[in-house]
């Protein structure tokens, strides 16, 4: 439904009709701060990205591979738990 809504929308209005600019000619300077930044981290830095310095701080910084592995740590230590991670407030 939404692709049908999308599809709709773009063909009534038409956005960036009668935008004539040749990408050849446009200064790339004023945005290389940003793809410098953008750039994909090599294979060392992306696993190091994925250990938190702290439980808050990947909760903090919204960071979801941080997340998840805590989760996923968190739901092994509970599993080597004797009563399996169960409660015994029942």
């Amino acid at each position: 439904m939404a692709l049908v809504i999308g599809l709709l929308v773009v063909n009534v209005l038409r956005p960036g009709a009668g935008v004539n600019v040749d990408p050849s000619t446009l200064d790339t300077k004023s945005i290389a701060s940003y793809t410098s930044a953008a750039k994909s981290p090599d294979a060392v830095g992306f696993f190091m990205d994925i250990i938190p310095t702290s439980i808050a701080d990947a909760f903090a910084k919204g960071n979801m591979l941080q997340v998840l592995l805590f989760s996923v740590l968190f739901g092994l230590a509970l599993t080597q738990l004797p009563s399996g991670g169960n409660s015994s407030l029942r």
